[in-house]
């Protein structure tokens, strides 16, 4: 299933920063200071492991699966989308 993504303030701006299938990938949002860095990630491999869990007798193996992820990352100004007012 497909979801869309915005980044607002709920008052000065409301912009698309994408959309991604939640078996597929994520975005992910992080701030730092005036800016927000936004990382659109997609799995692109995936990789299955067996993984040993203690020693000994109470050594026991799960599976692990692991994913190779493609990156997109953009940076916004919070200052910048603000006297922009930009509604999407």
């Amino acid at each position: 299933m497909m979801k869309a993504t915005y980044l607002t303030d709920s008052i000065n701006f409301r912009m698309y920063t994408g959309a991604f299938d939640e078996e597929g990938g994520t975005i992910y949002f992080r701030c730092i200071g005036d800016s927000v860095i936004v990382e659109r990630r997609e799995k692109v491999n995936t990789k299955e492991r067996l993984d040993t869990i203690g020693n000994g007798a109470d050594a026991r193996t799960r599976p692990v699966v692991t994913y190779d992820f493609d990156s997109t990352r953009k940076i916004y100004c919070i200052k910048d989308l603000i006297k922009q007012h930009k509604f999407d």
